[in-house]
This record gives C-alpha cells, structure tokens and sequence, in this order.
C-alpha cells in the first residue's frame, strides 16, 4: 500500500482513511450494480419477509439503521471504530444543531482551556496514536479486500448477515437509492405516494415490491382507465426492467470522486482536483493496474466539471456551517 500511504502525507488522517475506502470501492460497487442492473440474485439469501414486513423499512428507517449499526460492529476493529465514530459525528451535529455553531464550538474552546500545558501534550499525542492506529487498521483492510483475504471467519459471518431482512433491504434498496438515485429510500416512497410518476418508477424498477403499498396499489389501480393507460403501461413495464442509470466503472469513479469532494468538504478540508486524481492513480497503482487511472479524464477541466457535478448529486452529504 506504498502508493496510499504516500498520498496520506499532509492531510488529515480521518479524512484519508474516508476517501481511500471510497476509492477503492469504486470498482466493487461498479460490478455490483451492474448485476442489480441485469437482476441477478444476491448470494446468500432464500426468500424475503412478507410485503408489509418489507415495505415498513422503507417506512422507519430507524429499523435499518440499528440493524447495520449492531451488524457491522461485527466485521472486525476497523469496522466498530467506524460505526462508533459516525455515532459520534451524528451525535455532535446534532449538538451543534441544539446550540448553534459559536456556541457549540465555545464550549469546546472552553473545555480544552481547562487543560494544562502538559494535559494538553498528552491529549494530541493520544489523539495522534489514535488516528496512527486506526489507519493502518484501514490500510490492512484495503490489503484484504485488494487481494481477497479475508479470513473464514469474516466470510462466514459475512453470508449469515445476508440471510437478514434488514440486510438484503441495505443492499437491495438502500445502497442503490444512494448510488443511483442520491436521495433515501423513504424520500423516494414519500414521493411515489404523493403522485410522482419519475420517483414512483424508479423505485419499481429497483424494487418492484413498492407496488403492494397501499397508495401504490390503488394509484396503479386507477390508473388503468383509458385516459391514464400510457401511465399504467409505464409502470406495468418498469417491473420488468432495471434501473434506467447507465452503469459504467467510469461514471461511478466520477460518482465516487463527487463523494469524496462531498465529504472533505464536509469535513471542512475538500481535497482539490489534483489531489482526488493522484488518490485515484495511487489506488491504481497499489492494485497492480498502472501508474495512472486511465478511467479519468485525462483533462484536469473536463475532471474537475464532473467532480462539481457529482458533488451536487450528493447534497445528502452534511456540510459545515456557513456561519
């Protein structure tokens, strides 16, 4: 991993380990779509909840989201910091939210002022080693998802996981809402209930289990007289079909190079143009495919314009505060 960890120098290693696991799960998540695309089965699993039982995870999401929570605290270290740090964001802005920005950060500014000179010492470096710690925990998992060497274990546990409900609903609507369509799945449904004919065939072709919803069932139900035909042939026929999305590895490294703008942003230190490429070179390299991504524009403008665009494309991403 000697290109990533040259990559890491002089930025923020939280930051890093972020925008490493998302570039280096480009490719995977490219294949991946593309067997949803074509509708193939996920391996693992032998048939799904009943409608109602399926439909109100689209409902709460809070069923989803403390499954994945309890679920991925059992995919090694790497994993539980993972989940423990994104619990602690969330609970911060959340704060943040309460308090409001200045006030939120005097009580920070407050706290460490407590400290001596000597506490203080002993803080960064622990905060240091923790971060030092935790990367190479990253770099040692890129390692083994790169070179598929994951122990039996993982493995094991990995298939019985895909036999949940809450799990194959991640994987099947969830992931592909985010990657294809950029909103949660409960945005999509809330729409398709309120008459959005765009929101309500995406979501067809993606699951067509939405038509067994109440409001669903009835809109297509009407829609079958005359006048409301062209409509109700549209969405006869999405059931049949995949998402519309072209689905190429480039445009879900363009995808991926907009999310990692999003989130370093959002982490207030967005990576540049210059320095999404070489991470995406460095990823390249590491993986044995040359010293150069060739699925990025070989134009730094034509890159840049299109890590602008995907940026857009995942406003769900929280950004800092203006104030």
């Amino acid at each position: 991993m000697k290109a990533l960890s040259n990559w890491s120098k002089n930025k923020p290693i939280g930051l890093v380990i972020i925008a490493q696991q998302i570039a280096v799960s480009a490719e995977p998540c490219s294949e991946f779509l593309k067997l949803l695309k074509v509708g193939e089965r996920i391996e693992g699993y032998h048939k799904l909840p009943s409608s109602k039982e399926w439909l109100r995870f689209y409902r709460n999401h809070r069923i989803v989201y403390k499954y994945l929570i309890k679920a991925f605290k059992e995919f090694g270290e790497i994993a539980e910091i993972g989940v423990e740090l994104a619990e602690l964001i969330a609970s911060n802005r959340k704060k943040r939210r309460q308090l409001g920005s200045t006030k939120f950060n005097n009580k920070i500014k407050e706290e460490l002022e407590k400290l001596d000179p000597n506490e203080m010492q002993q803080l960064v470096s622990e905060i240091n080693n923790f971060w030092e710690y935790v990367y190479k925990l990253s770099l040692s998992d890129i390692k083994s998802e790169i070179n598929d060497n994951y122990d039996d274990d993982f493995k094991k546990k990995f298939k019985d996981v895909l036999k949940d409900y809450e799990m194959l609903f991640f994987i099947q609507v969830w992931t592909p809402c985010w990657l294809l369509y950029g909103e949660f799945p409960s945005t999509l449904l809330r729409s398709a209930r309120g008459g959005n004919i765009e929101a309500l065939e995406k979501l067809i072709r993606l699951d067509s289990s939405v038509i067994h919803d109440k409001k669903i069932a009835e809109f297509l139900h009407q829609a079958r007289i005359k006048e409301s035909k062209t409509t109700y042939d549209l969405l006869i026929k999405a059931q049949l079909k995949g998402p519309k999305n072209k689905i190429t590895l480039q445009k879900i490294k363009m995808n991926f190079a907009g999310l990692i703008s999003a989130v370093s942003s959002g982490l207030g230190r967005r990576l540049s143009e210059p320095e999404i490429r070489s991470l995406f070179d460095a990823v390249s390299k590491d993986t044995g495919k040359g010293d150069i991504d060739t699925d990025i524009p070989d134009s730094p403008e034509a890159f840049a314009k299109a890590i602008q665009r995907e940026r857009q494309f995942w406003s769900i991403i929280p950004q800092p505060d203006k104030k």
